[in-house]
């Protein structure tokens, strides 16, 4: 069948397709023979410099300059690989352009090369989307999101980014980058030595996730889709008794208990307003009770006085503070049908 067609790309847009694609390299494990784009190099300096920082810290995820990844976004969602085939040449180097462009900041920072320190080209990523059958994916470099335009695809979850991450296979391990998601990316589990260790990109704070090679670690990338990435629960090394490493893979339940603690904090803030309106009601209705009898008094006592119109018409302070109340307690059951219909 004729493949589809992608939209017409802006110019600026596809004078970068053009220019970050022309970086990539031809193999695996070899730098590019021509110097990368400031898309790319820029890029990659942050994700360089973050790394580093991440690998500092014992696994902790370090803050990037997001703001220089924000225009790899654009270029990496530019264009469909399945448009055509110049379309599929054109991403794969820009792909492969990646890695080697972070390759190669690598190598410009002293404490740098030790992630480059292993087997070449890098091993490849398996990968799991919802717990599915998993698969390997052929490239350094790839990205994940709902958008037809990414290599790995999350449809079916609004809540999942267009381009949720992207993600580069060094030799000491996996670079996981989301600079640009709504929601964020999080560690939610993991296997290996550090299983406490869960690290997390957020909009409040942009960071790199690390993950060594050989660790089974899952994402959490929208309210229904976790992605998973390393060997699956079978092939993972033997620990020193001869068992498998244990690994709490998240399950539905895990989701449903995620959500769970979500409306439990909703009802948190609700709870208090709720207590607070039966007192109100009675606070309310004593003090209706209380301005009644002055009320009745008013038409009496009016042809004895003096009083100016205005004066007889007035309410009693008492009666202005049940109108005060009836008020409070409206505002607090709008605010009620609010939160519960949300």
């Amino acid at each position: 069948p004729p493949r589809p067609t992608s939209p017409p790309l802006p110019t600026s847009t596809a004078m970068a397709v053009a220019n970050a694609s022309g970086a990539g390299t031809g193999g695996g494990g070899s730098s590019s023979s021509s110097k990368p784009t400031p898309v790319l190099r820029g890029a990659a300096e942050a994700l360089a410099a973050a790394l580093v920082a991440t690998v500092g810290l014992g696994g902790s995820a370090a803050m990037m300059d997001a703001k220089k990844l924000k225009q790899l976004r654009e270029v990496l969602l530019a264009e469909n690989a399945d448009s055509s085939d110049a379309a599929a040449a054109r991403a794969m180097s820009l792909r492969a352009g990646i890695a080697a462009a972070l390759r190669s900041c690598l190598l410009d920072l002293p404490q740098g090369a030790a992630l480059l320190d292993g087997p070449l080209p890098a091993p490849k990523v398996r990968i799991e989307v919802r717990q599915t059958a998993g698969r390997m994916i052929p490239t350094e470099a790839f990205t994940v999101g709902r958008a037809a335009e990414c290599d790995v695809q999350t449809t079916g979850d609004v809540t999942a980014s267009r381009l949720q991450f992207v993600a580069v296979s060094l030799p000491s391990g996996i670079v996981i980058a989301d600079a640009w998601s709504g929601g964020g990316t999080r560690v939610v589990r993991r296997s290996g030595p550090n299983p406490d260790v869960l690290p997390a990109s957020v909009p409040q704070r942009r960071a790199v996730i690390f993950v060594p090679h050989g660790e089974r670690v899952t994402l959490l990338t929208g309210a229904k889709t976790t992605v998973t990435l390393g060997p699956a629960v079978k092939d993972l090394p033997k620990a020193a008794n001869g068992t498998a490493q244990a690994v709490r893979t998240p399950t539905p339940k895990v989701l449903e208990d995620q959500q769970a603690a979500a409306a439990a904090a909703k009802a948190a803030a609700v709870a208090p307003a709720a207590e607070a309106l039966p007192q109100l009601e009675a606070t309310a209705a004593a003090a209706a009770k209380a301005s009644a009898p002055a009320a009745v008094a008013v038409p009496a006592a009016a042809p004895a006085t003096t009083a100016s119109p205005k004066a007889a018409t007035k309410p009693s302070a008492k009666a202005a503070a049940a109108a005060t109340w009836s008020k409070t307690i409206n505002s607090v059951r709008s605010c009620l049908r609010v939160q519960q219909s949300t």
